[in-house]
């Protein structure tokens, strides 16, 4: 399910409307309805407030889970899912940085940006 699928069930089993929201995240509604219609994603600051608003986790939100993860086989290459970051590394990231992983989580295209962000990375190096 899409975020903007997520944010709206959420939003109704609340009892809210848009503006409700929006009002509650100091947005306009037009801003809010453009998260509900996968139009446009919210910042990673405005994920977290929805998360705070709905009693939920912004992992929760992007449909993101771990849970099931148990890393690669002996021998084959890394994938995202064997790199684990200390929480230390993971608080000093940047704004941009924290709005490129949402973007990642909320993506469906998640193996075409790794093999773009593989591609650029090679670049740099060669």
């Amino acid at each position: 399910m899409l975020l903007g699928n997520r944010l709206r069930k959420l939003r109704i089993a609340c009892g809210m409307t848009q503006q409700d929201v929006a009002d509650a995240l100091g947005l306009e509604r037009s801003t809010y309805s453009n998260y509900e219609t996968n139009s446009t994603n919210p910042t990673i600051d405005n994920l977290c407030a929805l998360a705070r608003l709905y009693h939920t986790t912004p992992d929760e939100l992007t449909g993101y889970s771990s849970a099931g993860v148990s890393g690669s086989p002996p021998g084959a290459p890394p994938t995202e899912d064997d790199f684990r970051i200390d929480a230390d590394r993971l608080s000093r990231l940047t704004r941009d940085e924290k709005h490129l992983v949402l973007l990642y989580r909320i993506s469906e295209n998640k193996d075409e940006i790794l093999a773009y962000l593989k591609a650029q990375a090679d670049k740099s190096v060669h």
